[in-house]
């Protein structure tokens, strides 16, 4: 699939990512056609400013019906991303997904399987930071220097306002840091060193009965991987340091990757191979967070 341009897209869910989403629109020169939540405060404040003022819905199946609405971009609660991705592929709709994938690896499988799955891409933007991009090249290049481990620290801020409404209840967000913010990293080490991999330790420390903290050692076709992952930490740090066999030491430390990159690399077919994430590729990821959760449950 490769279009000519940016098709017209239309945004279910017009809260907190959905301002990522327009600037991305924005910035590649799509054009936002259709809005869709339940509130309309919420797509009134989306829609402003705006160069044509886009269709407005609180009805999910009609906003999908929209005329010549040809992309949809899915901001919702974790837990309706499955249903209302089938539903728009369902209709022959391209589908930018926002990550998770789904709750777990087992309510993935529904849209994974789908018929139109190849439609449907999820957003894993980290993969679009060019420190991230150079490990990734010199991997596929240099096949006889060999990963020998990898270090992760991953510390972000969100707010105690970021957790309010939905994100607290584990029906509706399936988790919270793991599975909002770290699953992009595992997204990262999956696409480095292979879809093979064990957990070996997990331990999770919860603040308000939210898991906000996480050391996981992993394993990776035998290469040892050491993560941890915050999101209580004033400063942000991203750093992931990739050793080879050589002693090269490739780190990754700043990201400059954005949506934009996703939905240029997804709808206009550009370096698909080095950022389009597929609904069957972020399966590996989603596995690797319920496997950590599970780890730490039966951890003493």
């Amino acid at each position: 699939m490769s279009f000519e341009r940016i098709p017209k897209i239309g945004i279910v869910g017009c809260g907190f990512i959905a301002k990522k989403h327009r600037e991305a629109i924005l910035e590649t020169e799509g054009e936002i056609v259709a809005l869709c939540d339940v509130c309309p405060e919420h797509m009134e404040e989306l829609a402003t400013g705006l160069p044509s003022q886009p269709t407005q819905y609180t009805d999910y199946l009609t906003f999908l019906h929209h005329p010549g609405m040809e992309g949809v971009a899915i901001c919702v609660p974790n837990y309706l991303h499955v249903p209302f991705a089938c539903a728009a592929l369902d209709l022959e709709k391209n589908v930018i997904l926002e990550k998770p994938l789904a709750l777990n690896a087992v309510q993935a499988q529904e849209l994974v399987r789908h018929p139109n799955v190849a439609q449907c891409a999820v957003v894993y933007q980290r993969r679009w930071n060019r420190d991230v991009q150079a490990i990734h090249t010199y991997i596929e290049e240099h096949p006889y220097d060999p990963i020998v481990k990898v270090d992760a620290q991953i510390f972000v801020r969100r707010d105690p306002s970021y957790w309010d409404g939905w994100r607290t209840h584990h029906t509706l967000a399936g988790g919270q840091n793991l599975l909002n913010i770290d699953v992009h990293y595992f997204d990262l080490l999956q696409w480095w060193l292979g879809k093979q991999y064990t957990v070996e330790f997990a331990k999770l420390a919860y603040r308000k009965n939210l898991d906000q903290a996480v050391f996981v050692r992993l394993s990776f076709g035998g290469v040892p991987v050491t993560f941890f992952g915050s999101s209580i930490h004033d400063d942000r740090v991203i750093d992931m340091r990739v050793q080879f066999h050589s002693g090269l030491v490739m780190a990754y430390t700043k990201d400059d990757g954005s949506h934009a990159d996703v939905y240029t690399s997804f709808f206009l077919g550009r370096h698909i191979d080095h950022g389009t994430v597929s609904a069957k590729e972020a399966l590996t990821s989603l596995q690797i967070v319920d496997d950590i959760y599970a780890l730490h449950e039966r951890t003493p």
